[in-house]
């Protein structure tokens, strides 16, 4: 049984960041002396707004038809989009862990902080965006290579059928003839 287009994306998008959230618990287990429930939720919350704001990356994208564009106007488009939602996700997280854990002590918060925390989800979310829009164009292209072959298959059958509808009637004029000719031969 074929999987559909949406139920592949959100499986993917579910595994996709449930690794990043596996992979932030891991790295937090690691590095860090005080670890407890708050910041394993805090990491699978970070994962979870990024799931969020990637869908809707995707969902701006669509219905605003920017995957019709030209490259050139999609990435003119993206940049500033991708850069407000790092921001806003990153503001959305460092909230959230400040009040709920210590990996982030609000006396060492700076600006500069927020900053690289918002560069390093900007990385994320582009890498995100940039495999999405592979993924894609690559289908798309698939997709009407398909449509190109089956245009170019009618247009063939088209002119078989012409051929056809052109000999038929010369075939059945022929044959009169030839019935008319060995008539005239026998009186």
């Amino acid at each position: 049984m074929e999987m559909t287009r949406n139920k592949a994306y959100w499986l993917i998008q579910s595994v996709g960041w449930l690794f990043y959230a596996l992979l932030g618990v891991t790295v937090t287990v690691v590095f860090y002396e005080k670890v407890d429930v708050w910041v394993i939720l805090a990491q699978f919350f970070s994962a979870a707004i990024l799931l969020i704001k990637t869908h809707l990356i995707r969902y701006i994208m669509k219905q605003d038809g920017w995957l019709h564009l030209k490259i050139r106007n999609l990435i003119i488009r993206l940049i500033p989009t991708l850069i407000f939602a790092s921001v806003l996700s990153t503001g959305i997280v460092t909230m959230y862990s400040m009040q709920t854990t210590e990996l982030i002590p609000k006396e060492e918060f700076s600006i500069t902080i927020f900053l690289l925390y918002s560069f390093q989800t900007c990385v994320y979310l582009s890498l995100w965006t940039a495999l999405y829009l592979i993924i894609y164009f690559f289908r798309n292209y698939k997709k009407e290579e398909v449509e190109k072959w089956k245009l170019e298959s009618s247009l063939k059958d088209a002119e078989l059928i012409a051929l056809k509808a052109q000999i038929n009637p010369h075939f059945l004029y022929n044959a009169l003839n030839n019935i008319r000719a060995l008539i005239w031969k026998i009186i």
